[in-house]
């Protein structure tokens, strides 16, 4: 039987969609034998556990309609621009032979992974998807943080987030920038008569009002 399924993380508010199509699969064995083919589930399980919300959503009696249906439910959620949702692509799975399907979703999840590897948004989306990608992840957060459901635990392996964080830093055009930045900062400090001596409160205060 195939059929479509949702699974979340109420506590973190995470999402994923997917479709399992197989003769000898049955709705039963969602997260009992079978516990998706997303390499990001598997991942984030490691780390959160299992999801506490497993539904099957629809049933199908052919494979192609269980993977458009998937795809229509993906592209109308818009799942690829929301960070709350663990689904990272909206396309179509591969319809054929099984075995080569399940091989080519670990060969694009590993080169997807091997792609995006060290690099900043701003190089994976471009300087405007990256903004907005941002903006809501930034929002989101917020919504976790004061619904209490956001984590305190420490990722295990922050080598990736440093390799992107030193990358945006030994940028040249970034460093133009905050050069740039600092200088007009400092030519209003200049001009304000500000100087590197702070009053009792610890706020700068200008030649002018030591005189």
């Amino acid at each position: 039987m195939h059929y479509t399924y949702l699974i979340g993380w109420s506590k973190t508010s995470n999402w994923y969609y997917g479709v399992r199509y197989s003769k000898h699969g049955h709705p039963d064995d969602l997260f009992r034998s079978y516990f998706t083919s997303s390499n990001y589930v598997k991942e984030f399980v490691k780390q959160y556990g299992k999801p506490d919300i497993i539904a099957v959503r629809r049933t199908f009696q052919n494979r192609e309609a269980a993977i458009l249906w998937e795809h229509k439910v993906l592209r109308r959620m818009k799942v690829i621009h929301d960070v709350k949702w663990l689904n990272k692509t909206d396309n179509k799975a591969i319809i054929g032979d099984p075995v080569k399907a399940r091989a080519a979703a670990k060969i694009n999840s590993l080169k997807g992974a091997a792609a995006t590897r060290g690099k900043t948004w701003e190089e994976i989306l471009g300087p405007d998807k990256a903004t907005k990608r941002h903006r809501t992840h930034k929002q989101h957060m917020q919504k976790l943080w004061a619904d209490g459901k956001i984590s305190t635990q420490k990722p295990t392996d922050t080598i990736n987030y440093k390799k992107a964080a030193e990358k945006r830093w030994q940028d040249p055009e970034r460093k133009k920038q905050t050069s740039e930045r600092m200088k007009k900062l400092w030519a209003v400090r200049k001009q304000k008569g500000i100087v590197n001596k702070k009053d009792t409160e610890g706020k700068f205060i200008s030649k002018a009002a030591t005189l």
